[in-house]
């Protein structure tokens, strides 16, 4: 049975490895960034941008502007509050993750 490591690359006769092309492929496009804010007094809200989805810009009752999105299954309300603890990279990560428009929220 081959090790794990040998499923990914082989060695060449020089001691270099070849990797396929279609490894780095595949991952390119998932962001591996990690976002951790306090969502609410007793919940640190940890996650990678790739876990997130169903991003939607809604408008509450309240006149608040929230970002809905859904991360491992649960549905989360991201005010402007959780957006200011994430740095303006994640926000625009997790933005085109959820494919909306961020300059709405801000």
């Amino acid at each position: 049975m081959p090790s794990t490591s040998g499923l990914l690359y082989q060695l060449n006769s020089r001691g270099e490895a070849n990797i396929p092309e279609s490894f780095y492929r595949a991952s390119q496009g998932i962001s591996n960034t990690i976002i951790s804010l306090q969502y609410s007094y007793f919940e640190l809200l940890i996650f990678k941008v790739h876990e997130a989805s169903c991003g939607a810009i809604v408008h509450e009752k309240n006149g608040e502007i929230v970002l809905q999105c859904e991360i491992r299954g649960t549905q989360y309300r991201l005010t402007r509050e959780h957006l200011e603890q994430m740095s303006n990279r994640e926000c625009s990560e997790l933005f085109n993750q959820l494919g909306v428009d961020g300059n709405q929220l801000r």
